[in-house]
């Protein structure tokens, strides 16, 4: 049985927002090397779903209507819609929107743009569109190990991932600070930090001179749980709000066992 009703909530809070901060930078990585991996000029669909596509405008080319978009496949649509900046870099892009018929066979489909009146091949911009059977079939195909998994962006789930990550960490701080002070009532507190020296074990707690501490006083060293005295310290170093104490030769104490001011 816990020393304190809320560690147990504490602990839990500290787990889900470290695991909440694993997934959200495990699934920006995942997205990231699955967006480096992917080649821009393909674009991945289903039958019946329709799709915008985008590119530089070609050189001599102002207007939509000096350009030529056409596909190897005539069933598939194609409707150039506007002429705008582009987002990153700047420059004329052009935008269109690629309508693929139910009908149409899985595999790669080639859609090319030019300028009406370019005659050099080197000049034609090439899309592939990729077609697949079916919403499954292109999700298993995804180079996302989020999306080929669960189906979804790994970025929607670093999105959902960081502000459950806050929450948690932000409850357990809190959760923390009340288990704290109701320690510090009762003499006691929880050891935070352990560290080895030369000397012997040095271990760290927040109970203080504000809290009626002395350096000198004595304390019992319990257990994780709060039900065993499993040994003794002198408190070495008092400040403020914390302590430190240099443990006997041959003691050792875990890191979240707990000290209580011996009366």
């Amino acid at each position: 049985m816990s020393l304190h009703p809320l560690l147990p909530r504490r602990n839990i809070a500290a787990w889900l927002g470290a695991l909440c901060f694993f997934l959200m930078l495990a699934a920006l990585l995942d997205g990231i090397i699955a967006g480096g991996r992917k080649d821009p000029l393909i674009n991945e669909v289903v039958p019946g779903e329709s799709i915008k596509l985008s590119g530089p405008m070609p050189r001599d080319a102002e207007r939509l209507d000096q350009l030529w978009l056409r596909a190897a496949d005539p069933a598939i649509g194609l409707a150039l819609e506007e002429v705008r900046t582009g987002f990153w870099l700047g420059g004329q892009q052009w935008q269109a929107e690629v309508t693929v018929p139910a009908q149409l066979g899985t595999g790669d489909h080639i859609i090319s743009l030019s300028a009406r009146n370019e005659t050099s091949p080197k000049m034609t911009q090439t899309y592939t569109l990729r077609v697949f059977a079916s919403p499954k079939a292109l999700k298993d195909a995804s180079l996302s190990l989020t999306t080929s998994t669960f189906g979804i962006s790994p970025f929607f789930l670093a999105i959902i991932a960081l502000p459950l990550g806050v929450a948690s960490g932000v409850a357990s701080t809190l959760l923390s600070r009340k288990i704290t002070q109701d320690l510090r009532a009762q003499g006691m507190a929880q050891v935070f930090r352990v560290q080895r020296t030369p000397e012997g074990q040095r271990i760290f707690f927040c109970l203080g001179s504000e809290n009626g501490l002395s350096e000198g006083d004595e304390l019992d060293i319990l257990d994780a749980q709060g039900s065993t005295v499993i040994g003794s310290a002198v408190a070495s170093v008092v400040r403020a709000a914390d302590a430190e104490s240099l443990l006997p030769e041959g003691q050792s104490a875990p890191i979240n066992s707990f000290v209580r001011l011996r009366q």
